[in-house]
């Protein structure tokens, strides 16, 4: 399916890949996991969001283990597809504030991307 989609198309939940129950179980395994090791590290430092974290744990799972296409080992790898937290993180190409800044610097990735880089990653915003 590829992640650059034309504006009218319109895809039903039969189109999305099907994931079996192992993988399925594994995902939130981890999404629990991301859970656990961010109300760690807020009680540890005294401050963040649990809250946020925690409401995010899903999304990041599916993306980081299951969607996106990268190399953990060459983050700066070109190939490597991008991601835009709209909360502050970290393992992400831009960590923006909740305010909505972080549409515009995916949208500019994903445009950097296609028109000067000639790439094929693929840019998402997390919220």
């Amino acid at each position: 399916m590829g992640c650059s989609l034309k504006a009218d198309t319109h895809l039903a939940m039969a189109d999305y890949e099907k994931v079996d129950d192992e993988t399925l179980q594994s995902l939130k395994d981890v999404a629990n996991k991301l859970r656990i090791h961010s109300i760690r590290a807020t009680c540890a430092s005294g401050s963040g969001h649990p809250t946020s974290c925690c409401s995010a744990a899903e999304i990041m799972s599916v993306l980081f283990f299951h969607t996106m296409r990268y190399k953990a080992q060459d983050p700066r790898n070109a190939s490597n597809d991008r991601f835009v937290m709209s909360k502050k993180a970290e393992f992400v190409d831009v960590a923006t504030g909740s305010l909505g800044q972080g549409l515009g610097a995916a949208c500019g990735m994903a445009y950097t991307g296609k028109y000067f880089d000639k790439s094929r990653y693929c840019s998402y915003n997390g919220r």
